[in-house]
């Protein structure tokens, strides 16, 4: 309709209208009347009548008010109190709860409602008085600033006591808990009272006012917010120390020298739009950049609260993992020996903390997932009412592209509209990109009947095509149409066929893996002299760690020209052969049965299908025989053969059966003549032990 027609040109051009001209000398010389205006006495004997009217008006109200505000405050070293016991619980896995999490935080907002309330509620009651004068009624709305910049800040600060639920519940970095609260201090004593000042001028409408006091304080208040953030934010600060740190690094730090100067010139951005004569528009701004710090705030404590959740639930399992394996140890060792009581500690300690981290990591991804779209959502909330003037942007022409349209060449301008929608495109496919398969794979494939390998095939494919479609729509915003690059492409194709052969063959073999799967990852595969675990599968190479865990890049191209060996393709199950041998003259029966008792014996072994114990011959210093036993995996190779090696030589041991060892004829080929003597040192220890010494013709011992 018409109506809405000229609403939306109204939203789209109303934001970039000059309030006022640029800040000057007439705004300089109406500094007096301003500030004349807000510290006139007489103006502020006006509120404290309306004051005292507004307390006969309503006395309950003001009992009420004032009862919950000082009970507040008079609460506050109680809160104190509760905070270190809240503290001292949660350091103990026995005491330790969520409950103590939101008691923490009750107890937080407790620390910091008195004194806001009671601004709050002040100013709530002066602007319900109908009587109330002009100037009272600009006081009662900069009141209500006042309070909502007092609580925000104030709860902020409190978070980051030493005792708090940023340092206890959430984990935060001493270094980074410290510089909060420190900063903090003097950026509230400084921006309360401004946004008081600036809330009151802006009730009061009037251009003297607001084009003098009232943007020199906004500018003032920006400039704090920068010093603020710049010094916080800093690369050498705690924050970014931390971040660097960190095992795992996002996209935060790698990105920094863009997001950096973004974050802390865009206060000062806003003062200098409020200075250049767009205090409406600046102001108007600082609500939604205010509104999105609250939305981030609050996606950091529930973020926190989670976090919290799954650490007091990986903490109780460990602990009770802890007591089962307390129990299960004090019975085995009342029922089996010492040698035996090392294997099942092996068997029992390892096994579930590798499921409780592997739990972890995954709930940890999912919640990295979900507090992103969380954040994307948030934010198209707060910025819709915005949104419209952006379209001022859409008039400012950066080039022209030709199109033909219905047979017609036509010309189509690319302006800043066009560029900034690229751009946010392009940060939105990569980051779509790198979280959306994951939260896919979380929320839906785990789900479905597949297995790890086709779960990781589809989110791969599920990634290439989000970044395609990225590619197309960003090139599509500004310009780059396909019929204009079709040529451009069909010639870069032909040269790098040439050119790029090995990259195009690594290119294509990485599509047929997904598609064919090969291998998977999770996979232990051989190819050429490289044997591991398959980690990572890329379009262009495959990662590989082998057991000293190197990380081997192999191109795709060897797996699927060359030969490739994949131990656990269809089935974990693989067949090892140990070759044992024993003296001439063994009993070679006891030997078999020996054998076949060590192997099931081993936990490692699988009893179906049996191990099996074969003669394969008549060696040169042995009888050769070789135990064949399955195992479930690579992974258990190298514990069962240890293992069933000791098990081996033991039962030997205890059965008298000789293990052989290498017997060599020595040909001496001396000119001269040889003096040989034989020395036999006959002990209990070792009766066969013997000493040869040589003497040539010249004396010398050899």
């Amino acid at each position: 309709t018409k109506a809405e027609e000229q609403a939306r040109f109204l939203d789209g051009h109303l934001l970039w209208i000059r309030s006022a001209k640029t800040f000057g000398l007439q705004d300089i010389q109406n500094l007096p009347k301003s500030l004349n205006w807000i510290l006139s006495p007489k103006n502020w004997l006006k509120v404290a009548h309306d004051w005292v009217s507004s307390v006969k008006r309503n006395p309950l109200w003001w009992i009420v008010g004032l009862l919950i505000a000082f009970a507040a405050i008079g609460g506050r070293r109680w809160a104190r109190r509760d905070l270190s016991r809240i503290a001292r619980a949660v350091y103990s896995v026995k005491t330790d709860s969520f409950l103590l999490t939101f008691q923490g935080l009750l107890l937080t907002g407790i620390l910091v409602f008195g004194w806001p309330f009671l601004i709050a509620f002040t100013g709530w009651q002066l602007g319900k008085l109908p009587t109330a004068e002009d100037f009272t009624l600009a006081i009662s709305y900069g009141l209500l600033g006042a309070a909502y910049s007092f609580a925000v800040l104030g709860f902020i600060r409190n978070l980051c006591r030493s005792d708090g639920i940023a340092k206890v519940h959430f984990k935060w970095p001493e270094s980074v808990r410290r510089a909060l609260r420190r900063n903090l201090s003097w950026l509230i004593l400084l921006v309360v009272p401004m946004n008081f000042v600036i809330d009151a001028i802006s009730f009061k409408n009037d251009a003297i006012f607001t084009d003098s006091l009232g943007r020199l304080v906004f500018f003032t208040f920006t400039f704090a917010y920068t010093i603020f953030l710049a010094y916080i934010l800093r690369f050498s600060g705690p924050i970014m120390a931390n971040l660097i740190q960190s095992p795992r690094k996002g996209w935060l730090v790698r990105l920094k020298f863009i997001w950096y100067p973004l974050a802390v010139g865009l206060p000062l951005f806003l003062g200098l739009l409020a200075g250049t004569g767009f205090y409406y528009s600046a102001v108007a701004l600082e609500e939604k950049v205010s509104e999105t710090l609250l939305l981030v705030l609050g996606l950091i404590i529930v973020n926190g609260l989670l976090l919290r959740w799954l650490f007091i639930t990986q903490r109780r399992l460990s602990f009770q993992e802890i007591q089962r394996r307390q129990e299960a140890q004090k019975a085995q060792k009342e029922q089996a020996s010492q040698a035996d009581q090392a294997e099942s500690d092996a068997i029992v300690i390892e096994e579930p903390e590798i499921h409780l981290a592997e739990i972890a990591k995954k709930n940890r991804t999912l919640l990295r997932n979900v507090m992103f779209f969380s954040a994307l959502l948030g934010l198209w909330v707060i910025w819709d009412e915005v949104m419209p003037a952006f379209d001022y942007f859409g008039k400012v022409q950066l080039w022209t592209y030709s199109s033909e349209v219905e047979g017609v060449i036509k010309v189509f301008p690319i302006t800043l509209a066009h560029l900034m929608f690229a751009v946010i495109i392009a940060i939105l496919t990569i980051v779509t990109a790198k979280n959306l398969p994951g939260l896919l794979e979380m929320i839906l494939l785990k789900r479905l009947p597949m297995d790890r390998g086709s779960r990781n095939a589809i989110t791969t494919i599920f990634s290439y095509a989000i970044f395609a479609l990225g590619i197309i729509v960003t090139f599509n915003a500004i310009g780059l149409k396909w019929s204009s690059l079709q040529w451009l492409v069909a010639a870069l194709g032909v040269g790098i066929g040439f050119g790029l052969q090995e990259i195009v063959a690594n290119f294509i073999c990485g599509l047929i893996v997904l598609f064919e799967r090969p291998y998977r990852v999770g996979d232990t595969v051989t190819t050429g002299d490289v044997t591991g675990t398959v980690t990572r599968i890329r379009i262009r190479a495959t990662t590989v760690m082998d057991w000293d865990r190197k990380e081997l890049i192999v191109p795709n191209k060897e797996f699927i020209t060359g030969r490739l060996v994949n131990w656990s393709l269809s089935d974990n199950i693989v067949r090892i052969k140990i070759p044992v041998g024993i003296a001439y003259g063994s009993d070679t029966e006891l030997a078999e049965k020996l054998m076949l008792k060590a192997a099931g014996e081993n936990s490692l072994v699988l009893k179906k299908p049996e191990p099996q114990a074969i003669f394969r011959g008549f060696g040169d210093n042995s009888l050769n025989f070789e135990i064949r036993v399955f195992i479930n995996g690579m992974d258990d190779w190298i514990p069962m053969l240890h293992k069933l090696n000791q098990a081996v030589d033991r039962e030997f041991r205890k059965a008298g059966v000789t293990i052989s060892f290498p017997q060599r004829d020595v040909h001496l080929d001396q000119i001269g003549p040889l003096e040989v003597r034989v020395v036999s040192d006959q002990t209990d220890s070792n009766p066969m032990k013997t000493s040869y010494n040589f003497k040539t013709s010249k004396g010398e011992n050899e």
